[in-house]
């Protein structure tokens, strides 16, 4: 349960004691933050009083008004019941900011966060919203906490998240949208939770790298995926993708080896290994597309040191358009999944629900993803 109505915590010269502020208390702590629903009982005007620190005759003044406007209704010997939710929202205060909780953040690593929290941070100023900005660094132990305080103890207008899907309190976020916060999952959704979302089209941009390998001539193409437990939970996005690569794959009559489902259960870094360099030579692979630019970078450093050459051998594509260096002085083709794009809409979406109130549909943006030309593919050596 929210406590949306607490200023310092433990501090007795914020406690309310007007029949005004008691009335906006018990609308924020005893029906929206409770998840009490149309027809719920509330708690008995002794008990009130009790729970906000006040006398019940300032408690009977403030359900009278909320009465008077619709939101309670008082039935003689059986107590007070809710009317109407909707009415309660107009109560809601909310401050100028915009809270955004990412997996991780590292702004002298250009990750791929990186890019969509500049996006947030232009579009952001550009509507006057302030930001309070919270990276998990890749850990799920804070979500609940962060999201607990953005609605709570900042009011923030809206909040823009990715989540991994490992989290499952979905009555938190649930509970967050019913109390008026303006929600927008990126690259990630939340069933059951009246939240906007902003997704990348992964499917399309595996099969557009699949594509590229196919164009540039080549036919014997292997995926290259992670080994490594990510706390971000990225495994439906690379699921997308992989399921992208095998549908272009198929519609050019290309088999679809799951042997070719390249990794290293050790880190590729290990350029003693030889095991994988042996089994492209010996399969004749030709291409590979990396799930991500960060597995391409290493892959080209691993191929050069084990001698295989890039593009002269084979040829390689990543995905998220990060541009990372390499030993091998290669700039990798990749799939550029717009991250700017997903941040701007982000906040538009949040802005809209503030200033267009008519908008009541949950709304979905695809991003499209698009290729982008690198020095890592070229035809495969007859």
């Amino acid at each position: 349960m929210f406590n949306i109505f607490s200023e310092i915590p433990g501090s007795a010269e914020h406690i309310p004691v007007t029949y005004k502020a008691i009335k906006r208390k018990i609308i924020e702590n005893e029906i929206i933050g409770a998840q009490r629903k149309k027809g719920g009982k509330l708690p008995s005007i002794r008990e009130l009083a009790f729970k906000l620190h006040t006398n019940q005759i300032t408690v009977m003044r403030a359900i009278g008004e909320l009465a008077g406007e619709g939101i309670l209704v008082s039935v003689e010997k059986k107590g007070v019941y809710i009317n109407d939710i909707d009415i309660c929202r107009k109560y809601l205060v909310k401050n100028n900011i915009i809270g955004v909780i990412l997996p991780g953040i590292d702004k002298n690593n250009i990750y791929y966060f990186d890019r969509v929290l500049m996006s947030i941070e232009a579009a952001a100023f550009k509507n006057n919203y302030n930001l309070i900005i919270q990276n998990l660094s890749w850990s799920t132990k804070k979500i609940e906490h962060y999201l607990e305080n953005f609605v709570g103890y900042y009011r923030a207008a809206g909040i823009i998240m990715r989540l991994p899907s490992c989290f499952t309190n979905n009555a938190l976020v649930k509970t967050a949208s019913e109390m008026g916060t303006c929600i927008v999952t990126i690259d990630s959704e939340f069933p059951g939770a009246f939240t906007d979302a902003v997704i990348v089209d992964n499917f399309r941009g595996g099969y557009l790298a699949a594509a590229e390998l196919i164009k540039n001539g080549h036919r014997r193409i292997a995926f290259f995926m992670d080994t490594v437990s990510d706390p971000s939970d990225r495994t439906d996005i690379v699921t997308d993708r992989y399921r992208g690569y095998c549908s272009a794959l198929q519609e050019n009559n290309i088999p679809v080896k799951q042997e070719w489902n390249i990794s290293l259960e050790e880190p590729i870094k290990n350029y003693r290994k030889k095991d994988l360099a042996l089994f492209i030579t010996q399969e004749q692979i030709t291409g590979i597309f990396c799930f991500n630019d960060h597995k391409c970078s290493d892959l080209v450093n691993y191929l050069s040191f084990s001698g295989i050459s890039i593009p002269g051998d084979i040829s390689v594509i990543g995905f998220d358009n990060i541009n990372l260096s390499n030993n091998a002085g290669i700039h990798c083709a990749s799939i550029d999944p717009r991250r700017e794009e997903m941040g701007s809409k982000a906040v538009e979406f949040i802005n809209d629900r503030i200033t267009l109130p008519q908008i009541k549909e949950q709304r979905r943006w695809i991003i499209n993803p698009c290729p982008v030309p690198g020095t890592s593919i070229a035809e495969p050596r007859v």
